[in-house]
């Protein structure tokens, strides 16, 4: 009896283990990790979007913001030169 419960045991474990190999492999191989890296990007992306926002209200409240003329609007943060 005692030996059916160890051999139970270590079969559950190895379930187990495979059921968790697998969903590593996925994660790393399938496209899971892809997809978080995307998903972290983007909410970056739109953190850097919201903070340049700020900062120009910011300036232009104080009246030093500097109308940055460039064509690119890369340097502004997006935002039109005024």
């Amino acid at each position: 009896m005692i030996l059916d419960k160890k051999k139970m045991s270590k079969s559950v474990k190895g379930i187990i283990s495979l059921i968790f190999a697998i969903g590593l492999l996925y994660f790393f191989f399938g496209g899971g990790m892809e997809k978080q890296v995307a998903n972290d990007m983007q909410k970056i992306e739109n953190q850097v979007a919201l903070d340049s926002e700020r900062q120009y209200e910011i300036a232009k409240k104080k009246r030093e913001y500097n109308g940055c003329l460039c064509a690119c609007r890369t340097c502004c943060g997006g935002l039109p030169a005024g």
